[in-house]
């Protein structure tokens, strides 16, 4: 599968914008970088036991969002800085 080296505008901020992702964000010097341009954020809610279901709840979600890393720290870390400065009035608080 070919790769498309170009990200799409995801917020209003970035309407008229669309930017080459280089392939040389992964390379430091000559080097290839050991990290991955990804993030990912893995949680599970409900009972993760096969050998007794709870009748009640016989639910298991296992989630995951994966992010450029570029993405995550230009689009979604200020947005969720600003959801939290406008529903609980400072960064500290903790939404999971």
């Amino acid at each position: 599968m070919k790769e498309n080296k170009f990200q799409l505008p995801l917020f209003e901020l970035d309407e008229n914008l669309e930017f080459h992702v280089s392939s040389s964000e992964d390379v430091v010097g000559d080097e290839i970088s050991p990290f991955s341009k990804h993030i990912v954020y893995v949680d599970e809610s409900g009972d993760h036991s096969l050998k007794s279901i709870d009748d009640n709840f016989p639910i298991f979600v296992l989630a995951f969002c994966v992010f450029h890393k570029r993405h995550y720290s230009e689009a979604i870390v200020p947005a969720l800085e600003k959801f939290k400065f406008n529903w609980f009035g400072n960064d500290t608080g903790c939404i999971a």
